[in-house]
């Protein structure tokens, strides 16, 4: 998934008014890049938990080949022209998102082998997510609390990366999916609907969807997305009733795997509250 190199952008940050540069091109005026440097972690006691020692020795040296790419902010290039073409079917994106879209790097565990059955539990990998800023800050107390846990990410790759839908309608939300591929915004309609999907207002992430399927039950069949993916909900990456319960709740964030139709267990949205931007609910 490598890109060809783009000319340096600047970005400016309106509350630090400091100039941060990265290799990416324009995304949107008020684009704000909130890479994520250091954390503060809750210490806990649990069997199999990672050492807090080794954690912080981690995040505190981000020299240190522990630290693991799976994206960064520059994977984010491109994104605004292809947004325009996407914009071009559906119409324009409100200005209260597309202004105030934000890239967020987030660090997590991931899996140590291919079958993805064993976390590593030692090296930090690093992703980045798009998302709206009024979100950008509960995004990053979300890793750390799935990081605190050990929880583990298959991947973080911004959806672009996977390229446009054949009718250029969003991006390629199904190849995200197979690639068990974390992700946030995409602007793109809900899949039974013509309703702007909360992926679209940059407020909802999929977590590990083959582990996390969305499922469809009618009376006719039932749908799994990703195909391949199965709901086993003791294994590692896997959301459940409890663990959203400790992750999401005291944030005003809610699971799509509590919805009676679809069951939607990779989708997680903010759903209560609001910001300068927007009103956040269910609806």
């Amino acid at each position: 998934m490598t890109r060809p190199k783009k000319a340096p952008f600047v970005f400016r940050d309106p509350s630090a008014s400091m100039t941060l540069r990265s290799n990416v091109s324009s995304f949107a005026t008020g684009l704000i890049y909130l890479g994520m440097i250091a954390c503060t972690y809750s210490r806990k006691d649990t069997t199999g938990s990672v050492s807090p020692m080794v954690i912080d020795k981690l995040v505190s040296d981000l020299s240190t080949d522990r630290i693991r790419h799976h994206s960064t902010v520059a994977d984010t290039a491109g994104l605004d022209a292809e947004l325009r073409i996407i914009e071009a079917k559906l119409g324009p994106l409100e200005p209260g998102i597309r202004d105030h879209l934000a890239v967020v790097e987030v660090m997590y565990f991931t899996f140590a082998d291919s079958t993805m059955t064993i976390i590593d539990k030692v090296n930090l990998h690093s992703g980045a997510l798009v998302v709206h800023a009024c979100v950008a800050d509960d995004v990053k107390a979300i890793f750390e609390i799935l990081r605190r846990d050990t929880f583990p990410i298959a991947k973080v790759i911004p959806i672009n990366t996977y390229g446009l839908n054949a009718d250029s309608t969003g991006w390629n939300d199904a190849a995200s999916m197979a690639d068990n591929n974390t992700s946030a915004f995409n602007y793109r309609t809900k899949p039974t609907s013509r309703e702007p999907s909360k992926h679209g207002q940059g407020i909802a992430i999929d977590i590990n969807p083959v582990f996390n399927p969305m499922v469809r039950r009618e009376a006719d069949g039932t749908t799994v997305e990703p195909p391949q993916g199965r709901y086993v909900p003791n294994r590692p990456g896997t959301l459940t009733r409890a663990n959203t319960d400790e992750y999401l709740r005291p944030l005003g964030w809610s699971w799509g795997g509590r919805w009676p139709k679809p069951t939607d267990h990779q989708h997680i949205e903010k759903s209560q509250g609001r910001c300068e931007h927007m009103q956040f609910s269910l609806k």
